[in-house]
């Protein structure tokens, strides 16, 4: 009788089963990486510039009534929505409840006012938003057109430009 397959092919799957786990853990660093936040700082001209992240989104930290968020800006998205973790979090109370399509479908969310957003030195009053539940990311602020009708955007190549609209409209 030869040897018993556990002994020929053990080392095998074992090889295999650490080349597999290794490749998990690194995608994921990966992906961290590609989708991770870049640089964001405000010019000399009370400009705020972002920096595209290599996952091709506009990130940065900001405040939501004082409190410090990451914040992603999302053109195609009409007003803020943020999680229903969150928003416990932050002390935000739920208003009227509202159907919002999303690009997952549509979703149950609650509407409420922010009384302000920060966006770097860019200040924001009495902001409608969405409490949203089943949101994707639970520690992140959407950014949608309602924000930024507010101010002027600029965007060129791989860089975003937040700024006041006229005279200190953003206030």
């Amino acid at each position: 009788m030869g040897t018993p397959w556990w002994q020929r092919w053990g080392p095998v799957w074992l090889v295999w089963l650490l080349i597999l786990t290794g490749a998990y853990f690194g995608m994921g660093a990966l992906l961290e990486q590609y989708q991770a936040p870049q640089s964001a700082h405000l010019s000399q001209e009370g400009r705020l510039v972002l920096k595209r992240s290599q996952g091709g989104h506009y990130w940065l930290k900001g405040e939501i009534n004082g409190h410090s968020v990451w914040m992603l800006i999302d053109t195609g998205a009409s007003s803020v929505s943020l999680s229903s973790q969150l928003a416990d979090r932050l002390g935000l109370a739920r208003g009227e409840e509202v159907r919002m399509n999303t690009a997952n479908g549509v979703a149950r969310a609650w509407e409420t006012r922010l009384h302000t957003v920060a966006l770097g030195d860019l200040q924001l009053t009495n902001v409608r938003a969405v409490i949203a539940e089943n949101f994707g990311n639970e520690n992140m602020v959407l950014i949608g057109m309602n924000v930024l009708g507010r101010l002027r955007v600029e965007i060129d190549d791989n860089t975003m430009t937040l700024s006041p609209r006229g005279s200190g409209e953003a206030g």
